[in-house]
């Protein structure tokens, strides 16, 4: 039996690969070597255990989530939009008019996986921007073609000025149209009350 070195309180009980933290060199990501498998990137989940996935072709399929994903194989392999996967295209079904083709998961790749998949396929250097739209950016892979978004006042505020009774402007500056609110200082004696 193993020496206990970690101590303390059911430490027998927890997995010792889970108690370390993964040395990012000892991941080892599975690439693509057939022509059927694609790399994909999740764009919806739609529910009993498939997927809408866009692949690095352009087309848009449906990808079905295996069993080795689901429930206790879930745990590292969290299928949310914006995730980078590896699925394998069908090539013994035909896909129905009007639907979209059928794919099973193979491999889900996380943030570690993705930066040496770039490295890897730089055949594909052009088509990995196709997933940075669908939320699952390349996040620090020397991706600098970031679009920049401005955002501008579509309309300005014609407000009317109102006054109280004593003739004093009520918060609506006329200069640009904003709101401002002051507020009046009541002093209150203590021998009135």
């Amino acid at each position: 039996m193993v020496k206990n070195t970690q101590g303390g309180n059911k430490a027998k009980k927890q997995a010792r690969k889970s108690s370390r933290p993964m040395d990012p060199s000892m991941i080892k990501a599975r690439f693509s070597d057939h022509p059927d498998e694609v790399y994909a990137c999740c764009s919806k989940l739609l529910g009993n255990g498939t997927c809408a996935v866009m692949c690095i072709d352009g087309i848009e399929r449906l990808c079905i989530i295996r069993n080795k994903f689901r429930g206790r194989g879930k745990r590292g392999n969290v299928l949310t939009p914006g995730v980078w996967c590896l699925v394998g295209k069908r090539d013994f079904e035909k896909p129905k008019e009007g639907k979209l083709e059928k794919t099973d998961l193979l491999e889900v790749y996380g943030e570690v996986e993705k930066k040496l998949i770039i490295q890897k396929e730089i055949a594909l250097k052009d088509k990995w921007k196709l997933f940075n739209n669908l939320g699952g950016g390349l996040s620090g892979a020397g991706n600098d073609d970031d679009e920049d978004t401005l955002f501008q006042q579509s309309h300005d505020l014609d407000l009317p000025d109102f006054e109280d009774e004593d003739g004093e402007d009520d918060g609506v500056d006329e200069t640009d149209g904003r709101l401002t609110h002051t507020y009046k200082e009541n002093e209150i004696d203590i021998d009135d009350i």
